[in-house]
This record gives C-alpha cells, sequence and structure tokens, in this order.
C-alpha cells in the first residue's frame, strides 16, 4: 500500500499491472473497500475497476479465493488461503 502511495500522480499502468495492484489492495485490506475509492486510488473509472475485478476473479479462483462485491458495502476478497 505504502509502495502505491509513493508512485507519481499520473501512473500509466498495464491493465494487468493495474489488476495486480488491485489485488493487493483488496488483500491488504482487512474490510470491504469501495469501488469508488479502488477507482480514485488507481486514478481510473469506476468501470474499469468493475472489469478488472471480473479478471480478477478468475485468477485469484486457482487460489481459492473469491472476489465478494456487496452493493452499499464494497468489494473483498474471502478465502482461507494464507
Amino acid at each position: 500500500m505504502s509502495e502505491l502511495e509513493q508512485q507519481p500522480n499520473k501512473l500509466e499502468m498495464s491493465a494487468k499491472q493495474r489488476q495486480a495492484a488491485l489485488a493487493c489492495l483488496l488483500l491488504l485490506q482487512g474490510q470491504p473497500e469501495k469501488i469508488f475509492s479502488l477507482a480514485i486510488s488507481l486514478d481510473v473509472s469506476e468501470g474499469t475497476i468493475q472489469r478488472d475485478l471480473k479478471q480478477l476473479e478468475t485468477s485469484l479462483a486457482e487460489y481459492h479465493l473469491q472476489v465478494d462485491a456487496k452493493k452499499s458495502v464494497g468489494v473483498e476478497v474471502l478465502g482461507s488461503e494464507a
């Protein structure tokens, strides 16, 4: 999280890099995170975050983790993988 905050304001990331950053943000949070907040953190639109979350679901499934998005609550990663 601190590494992301230290990055220059206008960091151009590829889709893969952005999805990896999104995964890190979600895995490091101990609570659900709003899509709006994730979009602000990564300087992209909420639609982009939603598309990235769909890709992330597939990637995390092999680790027996799932992306749980609840309306008005937020998004978090659930699972027992350490």
